[in-house]
């Protein structure tokens, strides 16, 4: 049985957590020394242990601690427009200086780019196309929060079959339950969900992409300050480790086909005798 004092312990030790996770999801970042950073990809992932480790070093350099917070992909950009975060791990141009977005700063730094593929299920032994099932009235998924597939979803198809989801492991059981058609999302996020769902999962392929975006570093504009020295930061990160290591295979595969052609040195032209 617990003492009056372990009890007394335990309360204030719960009181100081909850305070934490609260500032850490709720509350307006304000601590000096550090910077708070949502990221709406599973810890599991690689890409988020890539970006994990690249944005570590940069802020280290900079002489910030990061606190990176996992979380859903709306919440991720929302908490830092409304200044409850300081910055969101990757995200799109196109969402920036709009509509309650127009306090978002991006960091000029394309950080990775992603393709985000339509994920429909093997019928008959056939992958039916998003035009055919579009045609045929099914339903369309995307994940709340992505924006830039929500506004072509929005170009393409009627209001009616579009359907925001949230969680991407939950697209796919909704995908395979037949809930909805077709999901529309990050072609390695939707594999990843795909390798680790449970019981008889059922095939699921991407019938091909439907956009194609460049990520970017977004910050709140109360750092307006630090986007050069993260911007030169993360260029200097990327540079010195992509060059040297294999150790961030999505982030150093897309940075070195960003690198320019490397110029084969011209012959030395050989003396003509006299």
């Amino acid at each position: 049985m617990a003492t009056g004092w372990q009890l007394l312990i335990r309360r204030v030790y719960v009181a100081w957590l909850s305070i934490w996770l609260w500032t850490l999801s709720g509350a307006p970042a304000m601590a000096t020394g550090s910077f708070v950073m949502t990221c709406q990809f599973e810890q599991q992932t690689p890409i988020y242990r890539e970006l994990s480790a690249l944005y570590r070093e940069v802020f280290s350099e900079l002489g910030l601690q990061l606190v990176l917070v996992p979380t859903t992909n709306r919440r991720a950009i929302t908490d830092v427009a409304r200044g409850f975060a300081d910055g969101n791990c990757l995200r799109t141009a196109e969402l920036i200086n709009r509509g309650p977005y127009a306090n978002l700063l991006q960091v000029p730094v394309v950080i990775a780019e992603f393709e985000f593929d339509a994920f429909i299920k093997v019928r008959d032994g056939k992958l039916p196309s998003l035009a055919e099932v579009i045609a045929g009235g099914g339903l369309v998924g995307f994940e709340r929060g992505a924006w830039i597939v929500d506004k072509k979803l929005h170009d393409m198809i009627a209001h009616q079959q579009i359907v925001a989801i949230t969680g991407t492991d939950n697209a796919m059981a909704m995908l395979a339950a037949d809930r909805v058609q077709a999901f529309v999302h990050n072609r390695d996020k939707v594999l990843h969900a795909l390798a680790h769902m449970d019981g008889d999962v059922p095939a699921i392929e991407s019938a091909g992409t439907l956009v194609v975006a460049e990520m970017f570093l977004v910050v709140h504009q109360r750092h307006l300050r630090l986007l050069a020295p993260l911007q030169r930061q993360l260029q200097e990160t990327l540079l010195q480790r992509c060059q040297r290591t294999d150790q961030w295979p999505i982030l150093c595969n897309f940075y070195r086909r960003q690198m320019p052609p490397v110029q084969a040195p011209m012959p030395t032209p050989t003396p003509k005798p006299f």
